[in-house]
């Protein structure tokens, strides 16, 4: 398995360079298997063949140490908290052998977390202490595993973090293994002072290092070594540094808003320090991996399927660790501003992701987990001999301890596959021979693209070679042409953690369905409710456009032409006035997320957005019925494109853009629909729009439905006209003079 703390997630960021805009554009795109991440942009240092036949003797590490500017600081308390820390760790764990003794002490995490956690106080040191390195006691008893075992390690991590305050028994363990009982006890002194945001994140940072876990479990147990794109996605993981990054919060005193936390800035910032610090250590831990036939590892990757010698594959990482580090540096000056408090709240987390950059490298050479007692001397002349290569040796099946009943298998989805897609057996053709020494398609180009190169991702023919073939490409580029749609139309919602777990959730309706999960509930639900009545008022105004017409033309008997007309005019007001106050209601919406301050206060920015669309919605109110509608499904589409903005650019909840889209979707087609009701069902149908103003109407009422003009002389009476009469009421003169005759 990987080594840990060398390695940094958080999050795989996809479009967040399409959004913020890369101040120093990359090369003309060409293909990629992977979509396009910060690390998309790196550039590459030419190398040439080298023959890789022979195993060196020996290799040269790159000089990351002096391209790191940072400043490397000390947290006052490290030296007594390490002390603390390392005797926790050693009587927590009285089942361990004296040489992984030995190399827990050797291992010096207490010192790694003064580096990297700087500012934190003497407790919340040693809370961050015990937990990096009950991390790195994971990753030790976690190597080797079968996938069983990873999911009980889990179930049994996982249920202690989830349930603080006891253990839950179980029939298959009634006592807590020591894996719980260590996290039990580092998490009950960390919630005390852990915000509820930095909580959450850790708990849900952890379920995917485990999910990740178990998916490196698989690989290993077909002994398949992922390529370059599936190791760096599930690499990012199993590295076990998305919580270190949880714990920067803690360790600080703070509690990053989650519009702040999911801001794609500040999680391209995270995911640059990730892979520097996932990079480097698989330069630094490399000899020691490959000594035990590890294959977790990107020097691997490189020289088994591009064809790179160590030296070469040591320099080509190298270079992206470097470009990594600039790249990080630029992003600090797109990070947006939140207000005084919480700008200095960011400050404080960006400081953080530093301190985990430049004190990591530091503290690779101070261990003795990659370079022995010989790491100050490696640091300084970069020299080190290959260690010779020892046959891997896998756990016997029969040897696989019991699974444990799953207590929240819910949140570990283990079931994931994302090797076997991209896997040595499945790759492409070209990758499974020796090639020429290139830059990794990895490093390139979006998937969207890639996916277009070959002609099906299921048969990798560049061509269709039969029928069958072709009708087979075809139903796929049709598939992959709707998967892109929906991913045009989440917009920032779409991740690749929504839509990469299976194959299933690539096409439009699983994209559909995982982005709408995202969004809250009650939200969705009364959304879909308030829109009913504006589905209702459409749906009438066509059904009365019909009757209209039928009426007028007297095929619909029994209904009078004009109160069909009268009834069909008061239904298309009700459409426009209904149709007003959701618009101006979508309008308030940015409004309310001003007073709240989500995002940040933006001031007159965002409160014109709001004022926008309730001008335009109360003016139509002044247009006849079908041009008002035509102006609102204007104002609609337009207050959407808006919202997708804004959602971008982290003035709104990730789900808003998308849910937007659907429920514009749904009343622009009901405008739509009573505009076309009424142009083709209606009682002037075939005059346009401007046809079913007031004016028209009634001048459609006046000519089914006369009127006379003038007075009627005398004193005059209302009767009911009787079974016989074509009238209700008969208004006529009274009989007054033959009543005076009479008398």
């Amino acid at each position: 398995m990987d080594d840990v703390v060398g390695i940094g997630t958080s999050g795989r960021i996809k479009t967040d360079v399409d959004v913020f805009g890369d101040p120093h554009p990359p090369p003309p795109l060409q293909s990629s298997a992977f979509p396009p991440t910060p690390c998309s942009y790196l550039r590459f240092s030419t190398m040439g063949r080298i023959d890789n036949s022979k195993k060196p003797s020996s290799f040269i590490l790159p000089d990351l140490v002096s391209h790191c500017k940072y400043k490397l600081t000390y947290n006052a308390h490290g030296d007594e908290v390490a002390k603390q820390h390392v005797k926790w760790l050693d009587n927590g764990c009285p089942e361990l052998s004296s040489k992984a003794r030995r190399a827990m002490y050797g291992l010096q995490a207490g010192e790694l977390t003064a580096y990297t956690y700087t500012a934190a106080t003497a407790e919340r040191l040693r809370v961050v202490a015990d937990f990096l390195g009950y991390l790195f006691h994971l990753d030790n008893i976690s190597d080797g595993m079968m996938t069983r075992e990873t999911d009980t390690l889990a179930t049994v991590v996982m249920n202690a973090l989830w349930f603080p305050e006891e253990y839950k028994p179980t029939e298959e363990f009634p006592e807590e293994p020591t894996p719980g009982k260590l996290a039990r006890d580092f998490w009950g002194r960390c919630i005390k002072d852990c915000g509820p945001g930095a909580q959450a994140r850790f708990k849900e940072t952890m379920g995917l290092f485990f999910e990740a876990v178990n998916i490196q479990a698989k690989a290993r147990d077909s002994d398949e070594v992922p390529d370059l794109e599936a190791y760096i996605d599930v690499r990012r993981d199993t590295s076990g540094c998305k919580p270190c990054w949880a714990l920067i919060e803690y360790a600080i005193g703070i509690d990053l808003p989650d519009y702040v936390a999911e801001h794609p800035v500040i999680e391209a910032l995270g995911q640059f320090s990730n892979d520097l610090v996932t990079w480097s250590n698989d330069i630094f831990s490399y000899n020691v991996e490959q000594s035990r036939g590890d294959t977790h590892n990107m020097i691997v990757i490189l020289m088994k399927y591009h064809n790179h010698t160590l030296q070469s594959a040591i320099d080509y990482v190298g270079d992206r660790c470097a470009e990594t580090i600039d790249n990080f540096e630029r992003y600090k000056s797109l990070v947006p501003s939140w207000g005084p408090e919480v700008d200095s709240m960011v400050a404080g987390y960006i400081q953080g992701l530093q301190d985990w950059i430049v004190g990591s490298l530091h503290w690779s050479f101070q261990t003795h987990r990659y370079f022995g007692t010989r790491g100050m001397i490696v640091k300084k002349n970069r020299h080190l001999d290959r260690s010779i290569q020892r046959t891997p040796s896998h756990p016997s099946p029969s040897l696989a301890k019991p699974t444990m009943n799953t207590l929240l298998r819910p949140i570990l989805r283990t079931s994931a596959q994302r090797y076997p897609r991209f896997t040595a057996k499945t790759a492409i053709p070209a990758l499974r021979r020796p090639m020429p020494i290139v830059r990794p398609q990895v490093f390139t180009t979006s998937l969207l693209l890639q996916k277009r190169s070959v002609a099906s991702s299921v048969t990798n023919r560049p061509a269709s070679q039969s029928l069958e073939h072709a009708t087979t490409n075809v139903k796929e580029e049709l598939g992959g042409t709707a998967s892109d749609v929906a991913k045009i139309i989440a917009g920032a919602n779409v991740t690749q953690d929504t839509v990469s777990d299976n194959k299933s959730s690539e096409t439009f309706l699983g994209i559909t369905y995982n982005n709408l999960n995202a969004v809250p509930q009650p939200v969705l639900m009364l959304g879909l409710a308030g829109g009913l009545p504006y589905v209702g008022a459409s749906l009438t105004t066509i059904y009365l456009a019909r009757e209209a017409n039928l009426a007028i033309h007297g095929f619909a008997v029994g209904i009078d032409p004009g109160v069909a007309l009268t009834v069909l005019d008061q239904a298309l007001n009700l459409q426009v006035t209904y149709g007003a106050v959701m618009l101006s209601f979508l309008g308030a919406l940015h409004w309310g997320m001003e007073m709240a301050a989500y995002g940040g206060q933006k001031g007159y920015s965002r409160l014109a957005l709001g004022t926008a669309p309730m001008l335009l919605a109360w003016s139509t109110l002044g247009m006849q019925p079908t041009m008002a509608l035509v102006a609102q499904w204007v104002g609609f589409t337009g207050i959407w494109f808006a919202d997708s903005k804004a959602t971008l650019a982290g003035w709104t909840p990730k789900w808003y853009s998308q849910y937007r889209f659907y429920l514009s979707i749904l009343v622009g087609t009901c405008i739509i629909g009573s505009l076309a009701g009424c142009s083709y069902w209606g009682p002037v149908a075939g005059h346009g729009l401007q046809a079913h103003d007031l004016d028209l109407l009634r001048e459609e009422r006046k000519k089914y439905l006369p009127e006379r003009d003038g007075m009627v002389p005398g004193n005059i009476e209302a009767v009911p006209a009787g079974n016989t009469s074509d009238h209700y009421t008969v208004v006529h003169k009274r009989k007054m003079e033959e009543e005076n005759k009479s008398n």
